[in-house]
């Protein structure tokens, strides 16, 4: 059976795959609309937020990020989002999402983001954009990665990310932030993922992974969001992992959140060596952090007991 690990190992080649077989003419389409709302569940509804932070900087279109079942609860939502200016693009890793499928039962079409091209979801999709990140069982890791590099190709081009299967192999070998990530999560009992702009969606998905893989108890926030109540809950027992962008707002920051009696551990991407490739490898180097813990407590990390890897209803 393929361990996490195993998946882990295969994000290069899924990188060069979507970088080799990517349309860019899917970019310019989307252009042509004034909005686009994103939606899907898990993992693929935090690369909405990636999505919605890459067309704020590019001035490109509105994006609006929605979980699938909060749309389904709020239907009249759906009605209201509709238009001749807008987009739907549906993801699902798997393309059987139940939510994500109930959802597009109320459009009458959409493009779909999945890897699985003969899914139901893409069977359904007026346009379909494959991840490429081949065959994966364990938590989204690969097809995580792929999404978030589709966004970035359509609204950046590949500008910083030409030679991201080579920066994440070198980082996966020489990891900046593996080590310090361990030393953290030993010993403790719950972590706070925070990030804003592009780092928020890997907040979201650094939490995800802390209770599948690791089952490790984990929020995410952005900044703005911690320091209104969260930060209360912060303990000396707890791990503060902080995402900052080269900005002096963020850096602002720092004093005060370091003052945190918590395990306190700034990540940031501009060490790689672009900052666009940096955000990449920050969400690999938890990924590997998280399987080399749940490794050391006896875990199968990426393993589900409770739920599974598809959640069809």
């Amino acid at each position: 059976m393929r361990t996490f690990q195993d998946e882990l190992r295969e994000h290069p080649e899924a990188i060069s795959r979507l970088l080799d077989n990517f349309d860019f003419s899917v970019a310019e389409r989307i252009r042509n609309f004034k909005r686009v709302v994103v939606s899907g569940m898990g993992s693929s509804y935090f690369a909405g937020h990636y999505a919605a932070s890459l067309a704020s900087d590019a001035g490109e279109p509105l994006i609006l990020p929605f979980q699938s079942d909060y749309l389904i609860e709020n239907s009249g939502m759906i009605d209201a989002l509709k238009g001749d200016d807008t987009l739907w693009v549906l993801i699902s890793q798997s393309g059987r999402s139940g939510e994500v499928l109930q959802l597009a039962e109320y459009l009458d079409e959409f493009w779909a983001i999945t890897n699985n091209p003969d899914s139901p979801l893409a069977g359904r999709a007026k346009e379909v954009i494959t991840l490429e990140a081949g065959e994966e069982e364990r938590s989204a890791s690969k097809t995580f990665v792929n999404t978030l590099l589709v966004w970035h190709l359509i609204f950046l081009g590949k500008d910083g990310v030409i030679s991201l299967a080579e920066v994440i192999e070198r980082f996966m070998n020489s990891p900046l932030y593996v080590d310090s990530l361990l030393e953290s999560f030993s010993g403790k009992n719950f972590v706070m993922w925070v990030g804003d702009g592009p780092f928020y969606s890997i907040a979201l998905q650094a939490s995800l992974l802390s209770k599948e893989v690791a089952l490790l108890p984990s929020e995410a926030h952005t900044l703005g969001s911690f320091k209104h109540g969260p930060q209360e809950i912060v303990q000396r027992e707890d791990v503060l992992v902080v995402f900052l962008d080269p900005s002096q707002e963020a850096k602002n920051h720092l004093a005060k959140l370091s003052s945190f009696k918590a395990s306190f551990l700034v990540m940031s991407a501009t060490e790689a060596v672009s900052y666009q490739a940096g955000v990449f490898h920050l969400v690999v180097e938890i990924e590997l952090a998280l399987d080399r813990f749940a490794t050391s407590q006896g875990l199968e990390s990426g393993s589900f007991v409770v739920g599974k890897k598809v959640t069809e209803s």
